[in-house]
Order: C-alpha cells, then sequence, then structure tokens
C-alpha cells in the first residue's frame, strides 16, 4: 500500500454498536475518515448534548437531563468517535474539530440563511435566536455543571453560566452571520441554477468567483477571531468563579479557533456553488 494510501486510510477493528458506528470506528483514521466520524459524532452526540443541556438552563427537568444523559452516555460507550488530533497538522486538527462542529452549527445557519431573503434584521435576529437559545445556553448550562461539580457555590456558578451565556451567544451571533454573508455572496452571483450549474459556475465566473474570494478571509477571520474570543472567555470566567478542572485560556481558545477554521473550510464549497 502506497505511502498516501497509508495516510488516507485506517484499520478496520471490531467494536459494539451499529453497522454504521463499526464502519466509522477505524484506528489511525486518515482525514477523509476523520471528517466523516466527527461528522456523525457531531449529529449524534454532540447536538443531542447541546439541545439536552439548553432545555435543562431553560428550565426542563426531565427532557433536558435525560437527554444530555442520553447523549453522554452515547459518548462514554462509542471512544472511537472522539477527536482523533494526534499526530496531525494544523490543518488536520482543525479539520477534524470542525467537521465535529459543523452540524450543531448548521442547526443557526440554516435558518438564518432562509430569513436572509427578507433582510439583514431577519436574518440577524433568526441568527441571535440560535445562538443564544442553543449554543448561549447550552453553554450556561455547562459551566453551571462544571463549577458545581467543582463545589462552586451554587448561585456563584449561575451567575457564572449566565455571564458565559452572553459570551456564547454574541460570538456565536457575529460568526453565524459572517458565515450566511459567505452564502450570500454566491446565492447573489448566481441566481436561479440547479445546483450542478452553480458549482460549475462558481469555480469559471470571475463574477462569482471574486466576490467570494475577497469575503471568503474575511470570514475565516471573523469565524476563528469569535470563536478564540468565546473559548478564552468561557475558559477566564470558569477559572475566575473557582473551577479547578477547567483548561487554561489561551489552549482553549486556540482549539475554538482551529475548529473555527476548519468548519469554514468545509462550508466554503457550498458557498461557491450558491447554496
Amino acid at each position: 500500500m502506497g505511502a498516501f494510501d497509508d495516510y488516507l486510510g485506517g484499520a478496520k477493528i471490531e467494536t459494539p454498536g451499529g453497522a454504521f458506528d463499526d464502519y466509522l470506528k477505524t484506528s489511525q483514521r486518515g482525514t477523509i475518515a476523520e471528517i466523516g466520524t466527527q461528522l456523525y459524532a457531531g449529529a449524534t452526540i454532540d447536538l443531542p448534548k447541546m439541545v439536552g443541556q439548553a432545555m435543562q438552563w431553560m428550565g426542563s427537568t426531565d427532557t433536558g437531563p435525560a437527554l444530555t444523559d442520553w447523549a453522554a452516555k452515547r459518548e462514554q460507550d462509542n471512544p472511537d468517535l472522539a477527536p482523533q488530533i494526534e499526530g496531525r497538522g494544523i490543518i488536520g486538527r482543525a479539520l477534524s474539530s470542525g467537521a465535529r462542529a459543523l452540524v450543531p452549527s448548521a442547526a443557526m445557519i440554516i435558518p438564518a440563511a432562509v430569513a436572509a431573503p427578507f433582510g439583514a434584521m431577519a436574518a440577524g435576529g433568526a441568527a441571535a435566536a440560535g445562538a443564544f437559545g442553543l449554543f448561549g445556553a447550552s453553554q450556561a448550562q455547562e459551566t453551571y455543571d462544571k463549577l458545581i461539580k467543582d463545589g462552586v457555590d451554587p448561585d456563584q456558578a449561575k451567575q457564572a453560566g449566565y455571564i458565559n451565556l452572553l459570551i456564547e451567544g454574541g460570538g456565536e451571533t457575529l460568526g453565524t452571520m459572517a458565515g450566511v454573508k459567505l452564502f450570500g455572496i454566491g446565492a447573489k452571483a448566481l441566481g436561479k441554477m440547479s445546483p450542478i450549474q452553480a458549482a460549475i459556475k462558481g469555480v469559471t465566473e470571475t463574477g462569482v468567483l471574486m466576490p467570494f474570494a475577497k469575503q471568503l478571509p474575511k470570514t475565516l477571520a471573523i469565524e476563528a477571531g469569535t470563536e478564540f474570543g468565546q473559548n478564552f472567555g468561557e475558559a477566564a470566567v470558569e477559572r475566575g468563579y473557582g473551577g479547578t478542572n477547567v483548561e487554561s485560556p489561551w489552549v482553549a481558545g486556540v482549539q475554538g479557533a482551529e475548529a473555527a477554521l476548519g468548519m469554514t473550510m468545509l462550508l466554503a464549497p457550498f458557498g461557491l456553488g450558491g447554496f
């Protein structure tokens, strides 16, 4: 087997679970397999967990905790779905973490993109609703749970949760709007075309490619910057309120920036195709 095949491939291992889980669970996954695995894990672990946490923060005492516990158990029972970032370069790490975050983020991007034709206010409102309602609330609950586990007073933990709700919700709103703008440029330039026509036009027409190429670096910078700031700020808040099992704000910030870069790279072809 060639070196490139070795890089992309992965040896199949026997694991418990469904057939699709078995297919994705590989040792020494290559980049393509890793992206597919993390997309699947984001959809079947992270998104349900976030929804459950958000419901808990908003007052659910049955469905929310049950969904959060279900997602946590699924994650515990499927350790081979965890990101494999050891030994990967910055692009590989970014694509892995970006793929993991892609499905939860789409839960915000899609409503904002649908609302975009009705104006910037409508798109911004949809983005903010998703950002604060899902990402902000779930982050608030996660912060609260972390601090309670570390022995912090419940009132202080609740206060920290509200602060991180604002940090996460505000940053995700800005990032979502940047993503919607990237998609909007492609859609506006391409007009009413089939997806295949749009993809061909996107890479051949300067009227599409040039505005898209101009916006892409801005989107990358905004996405990476907001995610760095969010993760840095949230870790700093948790430490400031007495959290003892909290990673360095700088480490958390870099991890967030890498995920944002990877997610934007994965979404860029769809933006160019005018989706």
